[in-house]
């Protein structure tokens, strides 16, 4: 049945995308890790807050490092393809697309936020605690990028999407894995507190994949998904120091942002066209 190979690979994105970002808890069992996180390992001090910070940005990376082994290991024994096949391998194109989604999320986040002060919704800045403000900053952008950006990109992305383009249209394989993919988030915990608050909330997922997906295609690259996912979650940080809202206003404004950006990207280059492979990628990631 060729929908089972489908059904099957979306299937094993989901799971590895839950597996990757709990496989840091793992470091938990190691004898004194605990402690380290607490901060109190060399006693309640800099050097303290620094080990806390370094362990717990060394838990989400572990995240990335399951993401990577995994999608190699897919797309060699269930895809039997090269590991050029992920597009991980960086590139000049792929690395300025990178550099410029992350900028591109942050306009979209300045503009919506923009917007709903306009209407009224504000939001209370959080308050940094004196000189910890450099831990803080660290550990959301490990988040960011580490946790979530790199390797959920890398599932989706780097090794689903080819993967259903190979046994169905790179359109549907479009569509099937940003479906999947934002519908997963019906389980975010991102300050919703009701069902409709929580199907809003798709909107953002929603459309960051949709551009993630453009942007991957008309790049050749699996980089400049990334700067679109850690992009958006880096974006989200600023609303932690300014007087934005975290508002289902702002969740469907964000989403039908990125919507736009996508719908843009694919009109002006044309993803789904044949183009000619970047013989940069001919060296295995």
């Amino acid at each position: 049945m060729k929908s089972l190979p489908i059904i099957l690979r979306v299937v094993i994105a989901a799971v590895l995308m839950f597996a990757a970002s709990f496989s840091g808890f793992v470091l938990q069992l190691i004898p004194g890790y605990q402690n380290i996180l607490a901060g109190t390992a060399v006693g309640r001090s800099t050097t303290g807050l620094l080990m806390a910070c370094a362990a717990m940005l060394l838990q989400y990376a572990c995240a990335t490092v399951v993401a990577y082994v995994a999608v190699r290991l897919l797309a060699r024994y269930l895809d039997h393809q090269p590991p050029a096949m992920l597009k991980l391998r960086p590139t000049k194109t792929g690395m300025i697309w990178f550099a410029a989604m992350i900028g591109v999320a942050m306009v979209i986040f300045l503009i919506a936020g923009g917007i709903t002060i306009l209407f009224g919704v504000t939001g209370e800045p959080l308050a940094l605690q004196g000189d910890q403000w450099w831990a803080i900053l660290a550990l959301m952008l490990g988040r960011a990028f580490l946790l979530q950006g790199i390797p959920e990109e890398f599932i989706w992305r780097g090794w689903l999407l080819p993967s259903l383009g190979a046994k169905t249209s790179m359109r549907w394989a479009v569509g099937l894995s940003v479906i999947v993919f934002g519908s997963l988030h019906l389980v975010s915990r991102g300050g919703q507190s009701n069902a409709l608050e929580h199907v809003i909330y798709l909107a953002m997922p929603l459309g960051f994949a949709y551009a993630a997906a453009m942007v991957r295609l008309v790049a050749d690259s699996t980089w400049a998904a990334v700067g679109v996912h850690g992009g958006y979650h880096t974006a989200m940080v600023i609303a932690n120091v300014l007087p934005i809202n975290n508002s289902p206003t702002l969740w469907a404004l964000i989403g039908a942002l990125w919507f736009a950006v996508g719908l843009t990207i694919r009109a002006w280059r044309r993803p789904f066209a044949p183009a000619q492979s970047d013989p940069q990628e001919s060296v295995p990631a």
